[in-house]
């Protein structure tokens, strides 16, 4: 591979695609394909709108195997998409152990897809010989009440947890123990949380959305009720404890993405992306605050530091920044007519 390249996810219901954008050494971007991922996209039990898979991970680039992972969410199935030449090809349609996939995480050989509609289900796959296998006996359910559609999954840095977060029970992060074997614990913990009540969230319920993690390993936790940053400490056993949260005074945070050292979050609410620096304790503050067009979503950060991406549901297309030396954000980038999308990803 000798270019950097950005895919985006159309999550079209009529053939879900994959767009692939050459990005060049000023961070702007070039349309250089378009590869069916052999399924169609769709749209969450939420209803039509811009976030129409209410998800985080419904696109991950994996670089150890040199593949693109897609969910297909109509279709109930996970493509898998080899990188050659700066190509992708599609190399494998799996089933996705469940109903409505609508993200998907990595570490080593093992991937595992969140389920989101009846009461939530995960599945695990394990990489043999460059394939994607079932794990046989790695279903398990999240016991969720109908409709409460989780957001996301994902590996903790060390692969020996599995975490998912929802909406559920006035806010809930479950967290499954991964047994040596790639088969999750055959009941996870489930850790409530709340937030205390605001002019903006009166009953202090709690809608954890999207995370990622610090380089302490700290679990960093939106908020879209509250519209706040949290962070955690993953115990051993499962169970969290909670460091520190910090509100970005918009109105629902929902994506948060790594770059430069920093963490940026999008309130599709607020047209925002928001800056955070967390300290080493895992103590999160603001310092600063980018408008986007309208309803950012998913976004990502390159590897090198130097831009940041985020999709724009309400006019279906992506603003590209580049960050500077302090962190805040300039605007290069202007996509538009990509309706329906979710999902990004970077190599």
């Amino acid at each position: 591979m000798t270019n950097q390249l950005v895919f985006i996810q159309t999550n079209n219901a009529a053939g879900n695609q994959i767009q692939v954008y050459n990005r060049a050494g000023n961070g702007t971007l070039t349309l250089t394909e378009t590869v069916d991922t052999g399924g169609d996209g769709g749209v969450s039990a939420a209803g039509p709108g811009p976030d129409p898979l209410n998800s985080q991970g419904a696109l991950v680039y994996d670089p150890h195997h040199r593949v693109l992972i897609a969910v297909n969410a109509s279709s109930n199935t996970v493509s898998v998409l080899g990188l050659e030449d700066d190509h992708l090809r599609l190399r494998q349609v799996l089933p996705s152990g469940g109903t409505f996939p609508v993200s998907v995480t990595v570490h080593g050989d093992l991937l595992y897809v969140l389920n989101v509609n009846g009461t939530g289900t995960i599945t695990g796959y394990r990489v043999t010989e460059g394939q994607f296998h079932p794990i046989e006996d790695s279903t398990r359910s999240l016991k969720l009440p109908p409709a409460s559609l989780p957001h996301q999954i994902g590996f903790t840095p060390d692969g020996h947890h599995l975490v998912v977060t929802t909406p559920a029970n006035n806010g809930q992060i479950d967290v499954f123990t991964v047994r040596p074997d790639g088969r999750p614990s055959d009941t996870f913990v489930a850790n409530p949380v709340s937030d205390p009540p605001s002019a903006t969230n009166p009953t202090g319920a709690a809608d954890r959305f999207g995370f990622i993690f610090d380089d302490h390993d700290h679990l960093v936790v939106t908020d879209a009720n509250a519209s706040t940053l949290t962070t955690y400490t993953i115990n051993p056993a499962g169970d969290i404890t909670q460091i520190a949260s910090q509100a970005d005074g918009q109105v629902a945070m929902c994506w948060v993405a790594r770059a430069a050292g920093n963490f940026y979050v999008a309130d599709i609410g607020s047209n925002t992306v928001t800056g955070y620096h967390i300290n080493p304790a895992g103590t999160p503050t603001v310092f600063t605050r980018t408008p986007t067009r309208a309803n950012p979503m998913d976004l990502a950060g390159t590897s090198d530091g130097q831009f940041l991406y985020v999709e724009v549901g309400g006019v279906g297309g992506v603003d590209g920044f580049h960050i500077k030396p302090d962190g805040t954000l300039a605007q290069i980038v202007t996509l538009t007519g990509i309706n329906g999308l979710e999902g990004i990803a970077l190599t």
